[in-house]
C-alpha cells in the first residue's frame, strides 16, 4: 500500500515538472497532490481513533490503488495522443474523490 501512495504521489509530481503539462494540468495536479495530503492525513487520524470499521478503512486505502491506475491511464492516453482534456477531467475526479474521503 506504501508503494502504491508513493507511486500517486511521484505520478502527480512527475505531470507537474513535465514540459507537456499546461499550466491547468499543472493546477489540477498541484490541487490532486494537496487533496491527497488531507487525504493521507485523515486517514492517519483514523488509524488512530479507530472511528470507522475495518473494511470502511481498508476502502479508504484501496481508494489510493483504483486513482492511480485511473491517472496512470490518463497519462498513458495524454503521452499518445497530448489530449489535455481527458488528463484534466481525471485529475479533477481524483482531487474531488480525495476531498470527499477526506471529509
Amino acid at each position: 500500500m506504501k508503494e502504491d501512495q508513493e507511486n500517486l504521489t511521484r505520478s502527480l509530481i512527475t505531470l507537474i515538472l513535465s514540459r507537456q503539462a499546461g499550466s491547468e494540468i499543472v493546477a489540477l495536479a498541484a490541487e490532486a497532490v494537496a487533496a491527497y495530503a488531507r487525504f493521507n492525513h485523515r486517514v492517519s487520524r483514523i488509524k488512530y481513533d479507530k472511528h470507522i470499521t475495518d473494511d470502511e478503512f481498508m476502502a479508504l486505502l484501496d481508494l489510493t490503488d483504483v486513482l492511480l491506475q485511473n491517472l496512470q491511464m490518463a497519462i498513458q492516453k495524454f503521452d499518445v495522443d497530448a489530449n489535455q482534456e481527458t488528463l484534466c477531467q481525471v485529475l479533477s475526479e481524483i482531487r474531488r474523490q480525495l476531498d470527499q474521503a477526506a471529509r
